[in-house]
């Protein structure tokens, strides 16, 4: 981890979670990070990435059809496996959409799936 600050970062913009995430995992570290330039678009990032601006961490997902593209690389990071949880939360005692009971239905299978 400590060798990407020989590198231009590239980083989500603030308050984003991609962003507070990363900043919580190189402050554990003990790693400052200046971005040479900020986003609130990962496609923007991704592309920065592809003209050699700099290195942007992001999901595998997010990158996938880059990568099978061939305009980007990607190298996983040795010091540390960084995952993040996301919830689904409703209102227990609230009657339940059938978007959202879908949207539960989907989230659920993606987790059985993939996790």
């Amino acid at each position: 981890m400590k060798d990407i600050v020989e590198y231009p970062v590239l980083l989500r913009e603030e308050g984003s979670a991609n962003r507070t995430y990363l900043k919580h995992v190189f402050a554990m570290y003990d790693i400052a990070i200046d971005p040479v330039w900020e986003s609130a678009n990962p496609q923007a990032l991704i592309n920065a990435v592809e003209k050699e601006l700099g290195i942007f961490i992001l999901p595998e997902k997010l990158m996938k059809r880059d990568l099978l593209e061939g305009g980007i690389e990607s190298r996983k990071l040795q010091d540390e496996e960084l995952t993040c949880k996301a919830y689904l939360i409703w209102h227990r005692q609230k009657n339940m959409s059938e978007e959202l009971k879908n949207l539960k239905e989907v989230c659920k299978n993606i987790t059985e799936r993939e996790w």
